[in-house]
């Protein structure tokens, strides 16, 4: 590391902590907790705060170019960085991170955003066409999400398979049932969606079903495609799924096995249903891309903590199909086999966008 055209070797990252807090004082940098309304730029960690933690990422790429901790106008990380990240410096929410709050006008690109700190019911306006809550066993609560905040909590009794489901419609639909005037008479033919999820400590198992996106296609409950990401073992899978025979849809009703065109599935590399992964919140995103009319280029991937697990390219969803896009996502707690204990898992900021999302707030308790 170079500072002030002096070579410094080895100078550890909290010895150059303490110096630059040093400089900050001296220098009438606050030194007091500030609210935000997260994600900050200089909150690099993506905590909920502007500590020494991001001053040491910073400092860690000292001098480095080409790396996604610049925040100042330079090529380089330099002083310009460090002037940014002390502007904010122990800046942090007071509150649970939200996400969702004021979400259209932050993320006019995101189709809908959940935290679980509205206190409306599950099923209303602007929210899901229906909810399972397992008599009590899938609920909104206290303390249990990201920071401390409310997340939903799923409870899988021993023996349990199916512990609740949120069902979410947006878009164009084909009936009035599944419409909560989430963009109503939109298509979506491209969509990302992310949730927060954390096993209980102590989880054992793999719980089959997370979440899928789908085309509702008709008001008998028929879809054109299902993209599935379930899960295998310790991981994730995609398992893509067909509902198109030469442009027409061939199920007629919900999970019409029978008519379906597997397109093959593909697990992802990080073992989230692992003992050892448990008690640690897991940022989780899916991608879906519809193929064009008449092409084999649809998408189906997904990322956990912001790196690729895996991804299928060549898709051909529907075929030539293009009555509906893409207009429904579910968060799901079935377990196919039965839990193999009483346990838990939460969810959290679950989001459905047009674009890429990101892991915006922790992504470990506190």
């Amino acid at each position: 590391m170079r500072l002030r055209g002096r070579s410094i070797i080895s100078f550890p990252v909290k010895a150059l902590s303490v110096f630059v807090l040093g400089l900050m004082a001296a220098h009438g940098v606050p030194v007091y907790g500030q609210a935000y309304a997260p994600p900050l730029a200089p909150d690099l960690t993506k905590d909920c705060s502007v500590n020494l933690d991001d001053l040491a990422v910073l400092a860690q790429s000292w001098l480095e170019s080409e790396t996604p901790v610049n925040l100042g106008g330079t090529a380089r990380i330099d002083s310009e960085d460090l002037a940014v990240l002390s502007q904010e410096w122990l800046a942090e929410a007071n509150e649970p991170c939200d996400e969702c709050k004021d979400w259209q006008i932050r993320h006019p690109e995101w189709i809908f955003c959940d935290d679980f700190e509205d206190e409306r019911p599950l099923v209303d306006q602007g929210r899901y066409f229906e909810y399972s809550n397992d008599e009590g066993d899938f609920v909104v609560a206290d303390s249990v999400g990201v920071n401390g905040s409310r997340g939903m909590r799923a409870r899988f009794q021993a023996g349990e398979v199916s512990a609740g489901a949120l069902h979410l419609a947006f878009g164009r639909v084909p009936g009035s049932y599944f419409d909560k005037g989430i963009r109503p008479g939109e298509d979506f033919r491209d969509i990302y969606y992310r949730m927060y999820l954390r096993n209980q400590a102590g989880w054992q198992g793999s719980p089959a079903k997370l979440s899928r996106a789908f085309i509702f296609a008709g008001s008998n409950w028929s879809q054109a495609m299902i993209a599935h990401l379930w899960s295998t073992g310790d991981y994730l899978l995609i398992d893509p799924a067909s509902g198109v025979e030469n442009g027409n849809v061939v199920t007629t009703r919900y999970n019409d096995f029978d008519h379906l065109h597997w397109l093959g599935h593909q697990k992802g590399v990080t073992p989230l249903f692992a003992t050892d992964n448990a008690d640690k919140w897991f940022c989780i995103e899916a991608h879906v891309r519809l193929n064009d009319p008449g092409q084999s280029n649809g998408v189906q991937e997904f990322w956990i903590n912001g790196n690729l697990e895996t991804r299928r390219t060549g898709l051909n969803f529907v075929d030539t199909y293009s009555d509906y896009g893409i207009n429904a996502v579910y968060l799901e707690n079935y377990w196919n086999a039965g839990s193999p204990k009483l346990q838990e898992r939460y969810f959290d900021s679950f989001v459905v966008s047009t674009k890429r999302i990101g892991c915006l707030c922790a992504t470990e308790p506190k």
